[in-house]
């Protein structure tokens, strides 16, 4: 179940919202909002995110998520404005290439590239560890 959202201001499209079936959970929609940058502090964003939620409350879902990518007080404010928590936290981490030196590596560890139909079984055990906390990320 998927359903895109938009909201015009003549003749642009100025702002749009995905509403997507959570991969693992098809009762809970994951929401995907971008709005133009001259229209974030109206009500462009709160429109669509009420929209949204209509939208989810139509088709009988138990939860909504809502990702949002560099959040800030402002995308906080409107979240809790309709009744959003924070549950966790994404973080982009980078780093300027080359780097200054080899990586150092503890004894016994090697680096090579993964191989798809050789490997699935040990990504999958290793991921799931990493995100045994986090259901909504296992496979």
């Amino acid at each position: 179940r998927s359903r895109g959202l938009i909201t015009v201001d003549e003749p642009d499209i100025v702002g749009y919202l995905r509403a997507m079936t959570r991969p693992d959970d098809d009762s809970a929609l994951e929401f995907a909002l971008v709005v133009r940058p001259e229209h974030r502090d109206g009500e462009v964003p709160r429109r669509l995110l009420d929209a949204a939620i209509d939208y989810a409350r139509s088709v009988d879902v138990h939860s909504v998520s809502l990702w949002v990518f560099g959040a800030d007080v402002d995308s906080d404010a409107l979240a809790a404005a309709v009744g959003l928590t924070a549950e966790r936290e994404l973080w982009q981490m980078r780093v300027p290439l080359p780097l200054a030196g080899a990586p150092k590596w503890p004894d016994g560890i090697s680096l090579r590239a993964f191989v798809p139909g050789d490997d699935n079984d040990a990504w999958l055990v290793v991921n799931n560890a990493a995100f045994v906390l986090r259901k909504n990320r296992r496979h």
